[in-house]
């Protein structure tokens, strides 16, 4: 039969309500250090006594615990249930500790037991049958050591340098003649080189940081500030030329716009230049002002077949002589223009052209 095991000052709460054959209880962690169930030990056994109250106890059962696991916050402790001629019940709130029962103190040997082992002189009485007195320097290695020296390798695998002194191998100073140093063969032809090649750029390969190029770093930020932020690696830009054409394209064509709804809004960022067809009497509304201040253009305006569209213009608009209304030319198929310039954020210069013929 399994030994007993005891500890000090075990005493825990159940956690969850059982009944009484659940094999499975779960407790939570001591209020107090030291107090939590101890792990059961190989070949050992404790029992805990359940009661439902210390001040007035109607249920008192005692348990064998069989193992102990760790769930953060609480324990998990497998049980048999009933020991010690007491039987399982239901527990909804209750304390488990560790009481010295009638078995454990039934288990320990009284003193002519252990009078008799220790009077035989038989070791393996007192649990010391594997003890004997053989010297320290004839005792056999363990196998965990054996396997350890089997890894390591044996002085004759290594050759001389397992033997050799180590006086007989270069020193720092004579590295430049030792076997093992860097020679000259190693190197390639940049040791023979002449230091002009070296310095001609035409020669090098690889990259190599901005800063060692004089003026170009300077170069770049005044093109970042003419042309906005370029990401990535020049190498990167394979179609500069490409976006530089369709920003040409931008500024010498005209952006087409469409009455939606009854408004029209120009943005800014598609400009400088704009064509409507009028179908329908509209709003014109502009967008995207900030950071356009200077930007100038042209918006031709257009009568459909039917004419009599007008315009009416948003309150960022200003016109001249003090903001005097536009007197617009409607006939079917004419042509006007409305020259533009952005002043700020929030207000643009206009000045209406009408009947082109």
């Amino acid at each position: 039969m399994a030994r007993f095991q005891t500890a000090n000052n075990v005493r825990v709460k159940l956690r969850n309500a059982i009944s009484d054959t659940d094999t499975s209880i779960t407790v939570d962690k001591a209020e107090v250090p030291n107090q939590d169930p101890p792990q059961v030990q190989s070949g050992r056994r404790y029992h805990l006594t359940i009661i439902d109250s210390f001040a007035n106890p109607t249920k008192i059962e005692v348990v064998n615990v069989t193992g102990v696991f760790d769930n953060g916050s609480s324990w998990t402790l497998n049980v048999e249930r009933g020991q010690e001629g007491t039987t399982p019940q239901a527990f909804t709130e209750a304390i488990l500790y560790m009481a010295a029962t009638a078995e454990l103190m039934d288990s320990k040997a009284d003193d002519s037991t252990l009078a008799a082992v220790a009077k035989s002189g038989d070791k393996a009485d007192v649990g010391l049958d594997q003890v004997d007195n053989t010297a320290d320097l004839d005792k056999p290695i363990s196998t965990a050591t054996q396997s350890a020296l089997d890894d390591k390798a044996d002085t004759s695998s290594l050759g001389t340098a397992a033997t050799t002194d180590s006086t007989d191998y270069a020193t720092a100073a004579q590295g430049n003649t030792a076997d093992t140093a860097v020679q000259p063969s190693d190197l390639g032809t940049a040791a023979s080189e002449d230091a002009s090649n070296l310095r001609d750029r035409s020669t090098h390969t690889g990259t190599q940081p901005i800063s060692s190029v004089d003026g170009l770093q300077a170069a770049l930020d005044e093109a970042e500030a003419e042309w906005g932020n370029i990401t990535g690696d020049l190498t990167d830009q394979t179609d500069l030329q490409g976006e530089l054409d369709a920003k040409y394209t931008i500024a010498s064509g005209y952006t087409e716009v469409t009455p939606a709804g009854g408004t029209v809004t120009f943005n800014m960022e598609n400009g400088p230049h704009f064509k409507i067809t009028m179908t329908q009497n509209a709003g014109f509304e502009f967008s995207n002002m900030s950071g356009k201040a200077g930007q100038s253009g042209v918006i031709l305006i257009e009568q459909d077949s039917t004419g009599g569209r007008t315009f009416t213009l948003s309150s960022d608009a200003k016109t001249p002589v003090g903001g005097a209304s536009i007197t617009q030319s409607t006939g079917s198929n004419t042509k006007s223009i409305l020259n533009y310039v952005v002043v700020s954020n929030n207000e643009v210069f206009v000045n209406y052209i009408g009947d082109f013929q």
